[in-house]
């Protein structure tokens, strides 16, 4: 939102904690953790699967082994079954899975979806959901921010327990990365995984416009939230635009500047903030570029579109807590420290 302000001390650009604890039913913990990897187990005593056991964690699907943060979104990777979770998530993402091995049933809205290693389903965690997972089965899935695609969690009744086939247009580049993503995440460098989350984005907003256009598309709030999409996706094409504004991307999209605030409003989002916040999201990630380490701060900032140095440091520690110069700096420490690391954290196992 435009009110919001993120601030991300320097700490957070150390290495990335890694939480490991035992699967469900191992009868041992890990023999020992790799050098720099903190242990956490979860309490109580590892027990067979409860079928039905009530939500006892912030995680979207049963037994997550680890989430990795790409920018604004997330990967989660889950192995677990028979098992079964339910309830709401609150403030929880939207998430679109797919198990590489065995099955899930996913209920909401009144839908019920059977979702095999050939499809892709969406269900809305922040809303009462229902997932079970008849044997075992090794799920990848993406954690989506709502306001990352522009949707409310009110607005995505069209998309809840929906699936996509692994061989339509729209869904095929989702769903070929998430068959093999988890084997090699950990090996990417922070600037790779922000830019690759930025690309996937693209990719889930192209998916999610495509669906609530084809089942609402008689409803104008519904096309209102399908354009909001688009004008964001050519939006993030163009940030080096200093020209970008408001009136240019109503223009470019043939609606009033009127109609465009509407359309950001409804979301609760102002175009001017979302524009300022995109570039400096973009900022950031290539301070984190070791590529674009023989650039200037001013340099950077012009990249996105924002001119100026001082008017990019200002704005840059408006917000994320920290200027450009030693947000950068920061970030160079960490990768001296720990080179290629990705923000990983590995979850408790179900416990009984």
């Amino acid at each position: 939102m435009d009110s919001t302000r993120c601030r991300q001390p320097l700490a957070q650009l150390r290495a990335p904690r890694i939480i490991v604890a035992p699967r469900p039913g191992a009868g041992s913990a890990p023999a020992g953790p790799p050098a720099g990897v903190t242990i956490r187990r979860a309490g109580g005593t590892a027990a067979g699967v409860r079928p039905h056991r009530p939500r006892d964690r912030r995680e979207p699907l049963p037994g997550v082994l680890f989430r990795a943060e790409l920018g604004r979104l997330a990967v989660a990777v889950a192995e677990s079954g028979p098992d079964a979770l339910g309830g709401r998530l609150p403030g929880g993402p939207l998430v679109l899975a797919r198990p590489v091995s065995g099955a899930l049933r996913v209920e909401q809205d009144g839908q019920n979806a059977l979702v095999t290693p050939r499809t892709l389903v969406a269900l809305d965690t922040s809303r009462p959901h229902h997932v079970v997972v008849p044997c075992r089965a090794h799920v990848v899935a993406l954690l989506v921010p709502h306001a990352l695609v522009g949707l409310n969690p009110e607005d995505t009744t069209g998309l809840t327990a929906a699936t996509w086939s692994g061989t339509e247009a729209a869904a095929a580049p989702l769903f070929h990365l998430l068959a093999g993503i988890d084997r090699s995440i950990a090996q990417l460098a922070p600037a790779t995984a922000e830019q690759l989350g930025s690309g996937i984005t693209d990719l889930v907003g192209a998916l999610l416009v495509r669906r609530l256009c084809r089942d609402t598309a008689a409803e104008a709030a519904e096309l209102r939230r399908s354009l909001l999409l688009r004008i964001q996706s050519d939006a993030r094409l163009n940030l080096s635009d200093p020209d970008l504004g408001p009136a240019g991307m109503a223009r470019r999209h043939h609606v009033s500047l009127r109609y465009l605030h509407k359309v950001f409003h409804e979301q609760g989002l102002s175009p001017a903030s979302w524009i300022r916040d995109e570039r400096l999201a973009r900022c950031r990630t290539d301070l984190l570029d070791p590529r674009l380490a023989h650039l200037t701060i001013a340099a950077i900032g012009e990249r996105s579109g924002l001119r100026g140095a001082s008017t990019f440091t200002r704005l840059f520690r408006e917000r994320y807590g920290v200027t450009p110069g030693e947000f950068r700096r920061a970030a160079v420490h960490a990768t001296a420290t720990s080179p290629g690391a990705v923000a990983i954290v590995r979850t408790p196992a179900p416990v009984g």
